[in-house]
């Protein structure tokens, strides 16, 4: 198991993940309110997550759909991520427009 820390505009979560966990399943699971537009199939780009810690190298489709300064600021996919060492990282999370009535 390896901590994942994800921090956003409003919240903070801490869970424990199995190593290789993907990151789309775990903000899924964790009903964690964040926009996957292609739904998580990597077509898009724009599930952009921050890395502040932990280790997690661009993957091919990663170095095509992001520039270079966003890799070596280390802006990743959400749905190209896999946690594979303890993690911190920082996403924006989706707010509705709807109201319930």
């Amino acid at each position: 198991m390896v901590k994942l820390k994800i921090i956003t505009q409003e919240n903070c979560y801490n869970i424990k993940v199995n190593e290789n966990s993907s990151l789309k399943k775990i903000i899924n699971d964790n009903n964690i309110n964040f926009i996957f537009p292609c739904g998580g199939k990597g077509h898009c780009g724009n599930c952009k997550i921050e890395f502040l810690s932990g280790e997690n190298e661009a993957t091919t489709l990663e170095k095509i759909k992001l520039s270079k300064v966003e890799i070596d600021n280390k802006i990743r996919l959400a749905c190209c991520t896999n946690i594979k060492n303890n993690t911190e990282l920082f996403l924006k999370e989706f707010k509705s427009n709807f109201i319930d009535l």
